[in-house]
């Protein structure tokens, strides 16, 4: 419930901003946090002994990294391209507004 709040506010902060937040890392750091323990927590149920669930919690970490660096890797250019045309201004409310609705639709299926 809490990560579909994060994403839901995420997305509404960047329509209500017009600049980005002097404090945006700070943000992103506690959602970040708040999702890598929601995603961990999906270990719980296989009841793994202590020194099995750090190395899985390990393995899950290093795993989402590696994921996410790899979207970076793609999304990034294609990003710094879209960045000089005059309808990013645009992109960038149609896609939080979206992100904002799934969220949305996330947190009150979660409720």
């Amino acid at each position: 419930m809490i990560i579909a709040a994060s994403i839901t506010w995420v997305a509404l902060e960047n329509l209500a901003l017009r600049h980005g937040p002097s404090r945006r890392w700070v943000v992103s750091f506690l959602f970040g946090l708040v999702h890598g323990f929601g995603f961990a927590s999906a270990l719980r149920p296989l009841a793994l002994p202590p020194w099995n669930l750090a190395w899985a919690l390990l393995g899950f970490h290093l795993g989402v990294e590696a994921a996410q660096g790899m979207v970076i890797a793609v999304l990034l250019p294609w990003l710094a391209w879209v960045s000089h045309y005059p309808w990013q201004p645009r992109f960038v409310r149609v896609t939080s507004v979206v992100l904002a609705i799934i969220g949305l639709v996330w947190f009150v299926q979660r409720l």
